[in-house]
């Protein structure tokens, strides 16, 4: 597979302020909250440089407190659930401040992460309140041990000729450059999810759709589509 991510890998930030990418209303297309109107709050710059990454999480790059996003968000129809993506949201440390306020708004909010990083405070803050969700989308062959124990849904995007025969789920990322792709242990398939991957070719596209599938109907997990793509939504 063809590399066309070129975006810089980052490593770890403290800060008092948050590197956001881009802030906007849509409907959440991926996951166990596919369908549901969203505020999306993507952060910028990502841990780790995937080949076939399909975002943007660098170029519009902005510094914002936590309350100059709740002042975005006070406004906006679908604040009731905030998805913070990027990127990867763990990288910025204070994400964790952002979560405790949101939640502590009663706003759902739901964080997609890669899983290597973890961000001190994750695991006594999933503790306190039940209006915090992780979906992890591994892309290496580890992911961080106390991530894991706080993980809800897990994600797997697969392509076809790349899937384990085993298990269903990916061989490698969507690159080889993170070898094996990590597996959650003791899980209810029916919190895994699996997405084809896109590469904007839809024969490509439809022989990963099918691999998906495949993969789905033999090990029960859930097949995820990017909705947000079909309908035209950001």
């Amino acid at each position: 597979m063809d590399r066309v991510n070129c975006q810089p890998i980052e490593k770890v930030v403290e800060s008092e302020t948050l590197d956001v990418q881009e802030v906007f209303d849509t409907i959440q297309g991926e996951g166990p909250f596919a369908g549901t109107p969203a505020t999306f709050i993507r952060l910028a710059g990502c841990n780790l440089n995937c080949s076939h990454c399909d975002t943007d999480y660098t170029s519009r790059r902005r510094s914002l407190t936590i309350d100059d996003l709740w002042k975005i968000l006070e406004p906006l129809p679908a604040r009731d659930l905030v998805v913070l993506t990027g990127g990867e949201p763990f990288r910025q440390r204070r994400v964790i401040d952002l979560m405790r306020e949101f939640s502590d708004r009663g706003t759902f909010v739901q964080v997609e992460t890669n899983g290597t990083v973890y961000p001190v405070g994750l695991s006594g803050l999933m503790a306190e309140t039940e209006l915090c969700s992780i979906v992890c989308s591994p892309k290496t062959v580890a992911v961080n041990p106390a991530v894991a124990t706080v993980i809800d849904y897990w994600k797997f995007v697969v392509a076809a000729g790349f899937i384990d025969a085993k298990d269903g789920l990916p061989l490698e990322s969507v690159g080889p450059e993170y070898g094996r792709v990590y597996r959650p242990e003791d899980v209810d398939p029916s919190m895994i999810f699996v997405q084809p991957l896109d590469v904007g070719d839809p024969e490509k596209n439809k022989r990963h759709q099918e691999a998906a599938v495949q993969s789905c109907m033999k090990f029960g997990y859930r097949l995820c589509l990017q909705m947000q793509k079909i309908i035209g939504l950001p």
